[in-house]
């Protein structure tokens, strides 16, 4: 029988309230796809989707110790919390060479995927091989990454904030400001998920775990404005133009 502390019960039960907002907002891109016909939309949908693995594993696995008094062996948290990490990448740089470098998406989206396949490759061999690498298991719910994919996740983190500022940077020459704005909110979006992925490596404690939840959720809110900019962001953030 796995006992939990409250600090991990905490962790477990923020995370499944992550994956939902995340699903959600996913969802949600994708259900425009069809009205506005833009593949960012569904991309960006299915990146989130795809990106929430991580938190979705906590949560499966607090869920399994509640029902059943065991949580999930080391090589079963880390297959599912990390194996889609790299097409959630794709994804996301499916959106973003749609709205720039459209003359070298092709080049720059094999390279992604063939980054996907090799590490997919590694990953599942040191799975079986030599688990430590990938990380260890010291609490139920929240694992303790190995140097291959603290390595990984590094690089991943700086092509986000990289790619998002990028296009705030390409957002600032047009003159519409709903543009401009949307920009902004993609790069605010990015910086915020990579600040929260760092936090999320820290010792885990109540003032970490709430506060990596917080940024989580304007992240979420922040791509949500970013790609459909409901109408009461736009009079929040507009009101100075528009008046």
């Amino acid at each position: 029988m796995v006992e939990l502390t409250p600090l991990e019960m905490l962790n477990g039960s923020m995370s499944i309230v992550q994956v939902i907002l995340n699903i959600t907002v996913g969802l949600m891109l994708i259900s425009k796809y069809s009205k506005y016909k833009s593949r960012p939309l569904l991309f960006m949908g299915i990146s989130m989707i795809l990106l929430s693995e991580v938190w979705f594993t906590h949560s499966l696995a607090l869920i399994l110790i509640l029902t059943t008094g065991s949580g999930l062996s080391p090589e079963m948290f880390f297959l599912c919390a990390f194996t889609l990490v790299p097409w959630a990448t794709l994804a996301w740089m499916v959106v973003i060479t749609d709205l720039m470098y459209k003359d070298k998406q092709k080049l720059i989206l094999s390279i992604y995927a063939i980054f996907g396949v090799v590490y997919n490759i590694i990953f599942f061999y040191l799975l079986f091989t030599n688990i430590t690498l990938i990380g260890q298991l010291d609490s139920p719910i929240d694992p303790h990454t190995g140097p291959f994919i603290t390595a990984y996740l590094l690089i991943i983190l700086i092509n986000v904030f990289i790619t998002g500022f990028l296009f705030f940077r390409e957002s600032r020459k047009s003159q519409d400001p709903e543009i401009r704005l949307k920009g902004l909110l993609f790069f605010l979006s990015s910086t915020s998920f990579v600040i929260a992925s760092i936090l999320d490596t820290l010792p885990l404690n109540i003032v970490i775990i709430i506060l990596v939840r917080i940024i989580l959720v304007l992240s979420a809110i922040e791509v949500y404005g970013a790609f459909l900019l409901p109408e009461w962001m736009k009079k929040l953030f507009l009101k100075e133009e528009s008046s």
